[in-house]
């Protein structure tokens, strides 16, 4: 009766471990039927890139020091990430080592640079003249000399609230309102106007000199003079 016993429970023991051991298998058996979900670190942001922090793009230094930094979307690194260290780069050209260049330490210097004068505006300059008092019936004369390359635009501005019109060169004559001729290189050019008005005025003349070649304003007002007078001042060619 013992020995039975003991067979009986002894069975029952190796039945229990038998089926604990099926069900574990059971467990780590695949299975058609089991889907398996996207690794959930496929959606955490690394705390470290080899051992650096990140930041995305930034123009801000102290935001991103010893990060690493990301491009915008058109793939630029942020403008000022790199330091222009003039004093690091060596064996320099003797001319650039003070990190100063000068006119006469270049050559082929376009000759309206070659003076070392920033001309600005090298499209247009200007000079202008104005007459002295004109009374009411009384006649002005406008005077401008220039080279025969340079082309110019000659602008007449009343000053007051006179009443101007162009009027004959002469009245002994049939000279017209308006005088060219040409003397050399040199161009003469007088223009004719009269006091319409019944009080005093003053006439100005601006001059718009077109410096085609690039030169300086200075160097142009100098090749041009205008002078606005009294009186029908006749051209002496």
């Amino acid at each position: 009766m013992r020995q039975v016993l003991s067979t009986a429970i002894t069975a029952m023991i190796v039945a229990a471990l038998t089926a604990v051991s099926i069900s574990a298998l059971a467990q780590d058996a695949p299975t058609t039927e089991r889907t398996v979900a996207p690794a959930a670190v496929s959606n955490i942001n690394a705390h470290r890139v080899d051992g650096k922090h990140a930041v995305g793009f930034t123009n801000k230094r102290l935001a991103r020091r010893n990060k690493l930094v990301a491009t915008n979307k058109q793939g630029f690194l942020p403008s000022n990430i790199v330091k222009p260290l003039w004093g690091t780069i060596k064996n320099k050209p003797a001319p650039f080592a003070d990190g100063q260049i000068s006119w006469s330490e270049l050559q082929g210097i376009p000759a309206g640079f070659a003076d070392g004068v920033d001309a600005g505006d090298t499209t247009t300059s200007y000079i202008a003249a104005e007459s002295p008092d004109i009374a009411a019936g009384h006649a002005t004369t406008v005077a401008v000399t220039y080279p025969a390359s340079q082309d110019l635009e000659i602008s007449v501005i009343p000053q007051g609230d006179g009443l101007w019109a162009t009027t004959m060169a002469s009245s002994a004559s049939n000279l017209g309102d308006e005088i060219i001729y040409r003397s050399g290189n040199t161009i003469n050019h007088y223009l004719y106007f009269q006091n319409y008005g019944g009080s005093t005025d003053r006439l100005k003349v601006r001059i718009t000199i077109f410096n085609d070649g690039l030169v300086a304003p200075a160097a142009a007002k100098r090749l041009v003079t205008a002078k606005v007078v009294k009186g029908r001042k006749l051209p002496q060619p």
